[in-house]
């Protein structure tokens, strides 16, 4: 038997024996304020009107634009256009990497060359975390060599003085200088005292012109030489202040 056709108020034909209310009204009234559903050939325009939400696929007249507001409103929402950088575009964070610079992870400090060589360690005025820092006791400032300018920080016990990034005094670029311990500088805190004494390099190094072959005590301002670099030892303890209680 063919389907029952009934007409609901709006002109929709609908099977009266498979729906008890026009399907086709009830579509338009839920997706009023959604995105509209898909129209196929089987939604039967109604008779008479001249166009309608759908048809038989013969049919290529259109439907008026006050039409289709009427019946479903449409919705529609332009996406936020994300900038794309092209794929051949360098970052700044790349070129600085090629130009061996370093880059600041929340940027605002400046770039800062590295040299090429010997790694670069950095020397702060005081070693451990916050809460428990390792103070300084004096300093040794470069007065001639690659490192003219430049100041080292002095911590109480053995301070290393070599080429390596690993030193306590790191010396980079002096190929004079030998990679590990070529000297050790002391601060003895009970007495508050500052000596100087070989390391295990071979080389020699010098206090005021004299080789030192066990050890030597340091006094403000004695120059220190090792290798081509010439250092100036500055205390910051002395008999007078200290930071032992």
């Amino acid at each position: 038997m063919g389907a029952k056709l009934t007409q609901c108020p709006n002109g929709h034909y609908y099977d009266a024996e498979q729906y008890t209310s026009c399907p086709y009204c009830q579509s338009v009234t839920s997706n009023s304020f959604n995105d509209t559903d898909r129209v196929t050939d089987s939604f039967i325009p109604a008779q008479g009107s001249g166009y309608g939400y759908g048809g038989n696929g013969n049919d290529d007249r259109t439907m008026p634009i006050d039409h289709i507001s009427e019946r479903q409103p449409m919705r529609y929402t332009s996406p936020t256009a994300t900038p794309t950088a092209p794929l051949n575009q360098r970052t700044a964070a790349q070129e600085a990497y090629d130009e061996g610079k370093t880059v600041p992870y929340f940027g605002g400090f400046p770039e800062t060359d590295i040299p090429a060589g010997d790694n670069v360690t950095t020397n702060p005025s005081f070693s451990g975390n916050v809460r428990n820092p390792k103070p300084v006791v004096g300093w040794l400032v470069c007065v001639e060599g690659t490192n003219y300018g430049h100041s080292f920080c002095l911590y109480a016990g053995k301070n290393f003085v070599g080429r390596a990034s690993d030193m306590d005094i790191c010396l980079k670029g002096d190929d004079s200088v030998s990679r590990t311990k070529h000297a050790i500088i002391t601060y003895e805190p009970k007495e508050r005292k500052f000596f100087a004494q070989p390391g295990e390099s071979h080389e020699l190094f010098y206090v005021n012109d004299n080789v030192v072959l066990t050890s030597a005590e340091l006094k403000d301002r004695d120059e220190i030489s090792v290798g081509k670099t010439k250092l100036v030892f500055v205390p910051f303890c002395d008999s007078k202040y200290g930071w032992e209680k």
